[in-house]
């Protein structure tokens, strides 16, 4: 079964076992992705096992810190993972055989859902706490720190 059929397509063979698989491998199913993609772009690539937190008791946690180091930058990212499926609470389902038309449609439709109307932060409590600073690791206070949301869906700002 392909990463599609689980989380997109809503397979019958992934109906009974997908919340609970997901639960368990689905951050890092995200954080491989993301560090597949980014040694791609040629980036040093190092996913922290350090909590990603206010540094309280209380607060907002996110899910992991990953550092990028370029020949010319040094970036580290505070991560927040929603992977949302098809088998999620309201998911959504992608038509198999959806073409341009289709895709492009729903990728701007999830946009607008899960961003407010001038699209600069995310519009769900659960999303928008990526944009609250978290404290550095003393081994990273050097890098430049931004956050990233990560989504397992397909979105897209631009109308084309």
């Amino acid at each position: 079964m392909s990463l599609l059929d689980f989380y997109d397509y809503k397979v019958k063979e992934s109906e009974t076992h997908a919340s609970a698989i997901n639960s368990v491998l689905g951050e890092d199913l995200a954080i491989a992705l993301m560090n597949h993609y980014f040694s791609a772009e040629g980036s040093k690539v190092t996913a922290l096992d350090l909590p990603c937190n206010q540094g309280t008791q209380r607060g907002n946690r996110l899910d992991k810190w990953i550092a990028l180091e370029k020949s010319d930058s040094k970036t580290l990212f505070q991560i927040e993972i929603k992977n949302w499926s098809a088998h999620s609470f309201s998911g959504s389902i992608v038509k198999r055989d959806g073409d341009d038309d289709y895709m492009k449609s729903l990728r701007i439709k999830r946009w607008r859902l899960r961003f407010n109307e001038d699209k600069k932060v995310p519009s769900q409590k659960e999303a928008l706490k990526v944009l609250t600073k978290m404290k550095i690791p003393k081994s990273h206070l050097a890098y430049e720190h931004k956050a990233l949301l990560c989504f397992w869906k397909p979105m897209t700002t631009r109308s084309y």
